[in-house]
């Protein structure tokens, strides 16, 4: 397991670039761990639209975590296309995009092997439910790949 933050927000030269830098971040790092073997991305807000963006060949599934998918990110999350397994989990009061806004979206956009489930009696910052969300992600994870 590989826990980190980006180097900065933005491109190198200060401009706001959609997350593109973070996804680089996040390949390299995932590159420099994995060492070829395969990996799931998991990120939290802003991280699981980087990890969503991410559609590296070592890449087995992904995992958003209070994914502010009402955002307008460019150019787009690869891995909606991607037939590759994810989750979504949504806090029940979600102040950037809830659970119902979710499942619209992916519904919409025909995500590919999406599963949105919701965080009960929480919002986007999960207050009591850091534990239970964390034991759900080694569920998942558990339950697709052993």
């Amino acid at each position: 397991m590989l826990r980190f933050d980006f180097r900065g927000g933005g491109a190198s030269d200060g401009t706001h670039d959609q997350g593109r830098a973070e996804r680089d971040d996040l390949v390299l790092a995932a590159r420099q761990v994995s060492a070829g073997s395969p990996v799931v991305l998991v990120g939290y807000s802003f991280g699981s639209v980087v990890c969503l963006g991410v559609d590296d060949e070592s890449v087995l599934g992904w995992v958003g975590i209070a994914p502010p998918l009402t955002f307008d990110f460019e150019p787009g999350l690869p891995a909606a296309r991607d037939a590759r397994p994810k989750l979504l989990l949504v806090p029940e009061h979600d102040q950037y995009c809830t659970p119902a806004a979710a499942l619209g979206i992916v519904e919409c956009d025909a995500w590919q092997s999406t599963r949105v489930e919701p965080v009960d009696s929480t919002d986007h910052f999960l207050a009591g439910r850091v534990e239970s969300v964390s034991l759900r992600v080694v569920e998942w994870i558990s339950e697709l790949f052993g």
